[in-house]
């Protein structure tokens, strides 16, 4: 039997080397033949980019114990700090030279792309009030994740980020050609060479990565990388992004670890252990990495953070490898995915390697377990207050601006963000939640404790009454679209609904510029706000 499974193999892998190295210019058939006789796996991943080109292919990864911030996001702060001095100093109309600077977070929610469109209007209303510069933290989840990831991976301007969405979302979310379709299938054979395991969670994440990456970065789309927005971060021009996820066992889903993912490290404020980025999914025992996999793509981080949505889990296998034209390429595939009804299933995990395997921690089971199993944390909360919550001392928000887009139950995740806090016995204003669900914009602080943080809270509401007083104003009138748009309703039954991945060029820019027009004409509210606490942790 096993004679039988070993030849299988043997075949397989024959045949997929032929399949790559005909078209391989630089070798022959004869060459990769000789290869296959002694290392049939690494033929087929030797020349691939993402093993090729990986800077680390030859470092040795270490998990780093312990919840103070990595030198890497120290060295951010310390250029970003000067960035939001100057901010403040213009927008404030004040000098805060030898004064203490606040450290504002941004909480964005998920809510797949309406939650995509509503952060990028978010972000570009504060950018536009000239707040944005002045923002040190966004903590984002599952929708907010790929608007933030968008962000930082291209580079582009707001305003550029804006169109360029408008124009991608109208495409169809299945729509692959054939080479898409087998560049997602090399990547997996990476997974296969390296012994990971995988399920349609991968295949998921590679339709958001080619939806949302295809234009700008053509070829490159499956190949993105979380690290690679290290580059931008190191110039503290842009706000340190935290994209997240949680423990999917299934003892767990009632108090789960939360995962925090950045361009520098991956781990769990819980466990407090780290590792570089560029080596989450590489195997670790005792604290060190054994093998020297690749680093994950940011397609397979988007179908983490973005798993809950399964319904197009199960589309995923359907649209991306059932037409491809190899069959061993599929076969091999195939057989490494879930054994399940995909279709049939709402929740997948993530399953990647575990990095705190062997290592002392709380978690028993954990400790010994081979894999860590990771899924949306919008099942456990949809605002992803936890990372910058302070329970990570060197992150302690002075202002946190929630951005809330789930679809239905607003205020629910303020209140179980609030709930945590108080459990944990960290700094949160007290709420008063009378009507706050009709209001876009609502601000909290305590008047007898200066280091509880403010929270300015922003839903996505469409408020008539406000565009009224506004409209004739000239500032306004290019956001005269929203006039008849309710995104309250749209987010219950319309076009936003959660499990819409295609919208007309016009549905995109009027979410966009809903929450833009919110954050716009309610400025003086945000400013004042942030007055406020300058004022009073300098007094």
């Amino acid at each position: 039997m096993k004679r039988n499974i070993f030849f299988s193999l043997w075949i397989t892998c024959f045949f997929i080397i032929g399949f790559y190295c005909i078209s391989d210019a630089k070798k022959s058939i004869w060459q990769c033949g000789k290869e296959l006789l002694l290392r049939p796996i690494n033929c087929i991943i030797s020349h691939e980019e993402a093993v090729s080109n990986d800077m680390h292919k030859n470092t040795i990864a270490m998990v780093r114990k312990g919840n103070e911030l990595c030198q890497c996001e120290r060295e951010y702060r310390l250029l970003r700090s000067s960035k939001v001095k100057d901010t403040l100093e213009k927008k404030l109309n004040i000098s805060l030279d030898n004064k203490r600077i606040p450290t504002i977070s941004i909480i964005c929610s998920g809510g797949g792309y309406r939650a995509l469109l509503g952060t990028i209007g978010s972000l570009s209303g504060l950018e536009k009030i000239g707040i944005l510069d002045s923002v040190t933290y966004i903590s984002s989840l599952s929708g907010s994740t790929w608007a933030v990831g968008l962000w930082m991976s291209t580079g582009m301007t707001l305003k550029q980020l804006k169109h360029y969405v408008s124009k991608r979302l109208m495409t169809n979310f299945y729509r692959l050609n054939k080479l898409e379709r087998k560049r997602i299938a090399r990547m997996l054979l990476i997974k296969i060479a390296f012994k990971q395991p995988f399920s349609v969670v991968d295949l998921f994440g590679s339709l958001v990565a080619h939806h949302l990456f295809a234009s700008h970065f053509n070829d490159k789309s499956q190949m993105i990388h979380l690290s690679d927005q290290s580059e931008l971060i190191q110039k503290g021009t842009v706000p340190f992004p935290i994209y997240t996820a949680i423990d999917g066992r299934m003892r767990a889903v009632y108090g789960p670890s939360w995962y925090e993912f950045t361009p520098c490290e991956i781990g769990s404020a819980n466990y407090a252990l780290y590792i570089p980025t560029w080596a989450f999914g590489r195997t670790f025992f005792n604290g060190q990495s054994t093998n020297y996999a690749p680093e994950q793509s940011l397609g397979f981080l988007f179908g983490t953070f973005g798993s809950a949505f399964g319904a197009h889990l199960g589309l995923a296998w359907d649209h991306v490898i059932k037409d491809l034209t190899s069959s061993p390429v599929k076969s091999l595939i195939q057989k490494a995915l879930v054994k399940t009804k995909i279709a049939q299933l709402r929740i997948f995990w993530a399953k990647v390697s575990n990095f705190m395997r062997g290592l002392e921690i709380d978690d028993i089971n954990l400790k010994k377990q081979k894999y860590i199993k990771l899924v949306d944390a919008g099942i456990d909360c949809n605002l992803p207050y936890q990372p910058v919550s302070g329970e990570r001392v060197e992150r302690k928000p002075d202002i946190l601006i929630f951005f809330d887009f789930s679809r239905s139950r607003i205020p629910h995740s303020l209140k179980k963000s609030e709930e945590y806090a108080r459990k944990k016995g960290l700094k949160f204003p007290p709420i008063d939640y009378t009507d706050i669900e009709n209001k876009t914009i609502s601000v909290y602080q305590d008047p007898h404790d200066s280091s509880v943080p403010v929270v300015i809270y922003m839903p996505r509401i469409s408020d008539s009454a406000l565009w009224e007083s506004k409209r004739n104003d000239a500032r306004y009138k290019k956001y005269k679209k929203i006039e008849h748009f309710n995104f309250a309703e749209c987010a219950l039954s319309g076009f936003c609904n959660t499990l819409n991945f295609q919208y007309k060029q016009y549905q995109s820019k009027q979410v966009m510029d809903q929450m833009e027009f919110n954050v716009l004409a309610n400025e003086d509210l945000i400013i004042e706000a942030i007055r406020s606490v300058v004022e009073r942790i300098n007094e």
